[in-house]
């Protein structure tokens, strides 16, 4: 038998969630993409890697959902504190910019 190290999805999620957009994008920036906001939401660039596109519905392009897959593994695997660990992140950067 092979190692099988990202499962396969029984599901392509193409929208995201309203409640994890502000996660997803501080996800993202971790990783070291750049956010760049458009008329219809938000683009996020990283050198030589292709560009994630959200629009305000939610909708992801082809490689924002497979970024989106990679936050779900790692909350699949780490569990909760996961998306705390994201949430703590997002709330800090509301204060500094209130």
């Amino acid at each position: 038998m092979t190692k099988q190290t990202t499962p396969d999805f029984l599901f392509e999620p193409k929208l995201l969630p309203p409640q994890l957009f502000e996660k997803f994008i501080v996800f993202n920036v971790n990783a070291g993409y750049r956010g760049k906001g458009t008329p219809h939401g938000v683009n996020l660039i990283k050198g030589n890697k292709a560009t994630l596109s959200l629009n305000n519905e939610g909708v992801m392009n082809k490689a924002a959902q497979e970024r989106y897959k990679l936050m779900l593994l790692k909350y699949f695997k780490e569990g909760r504190s996961a998306m705390d660990e994201l949430d703590h992140e997002v709330k800090r950067i509301y204060r500094m910019v209130a």
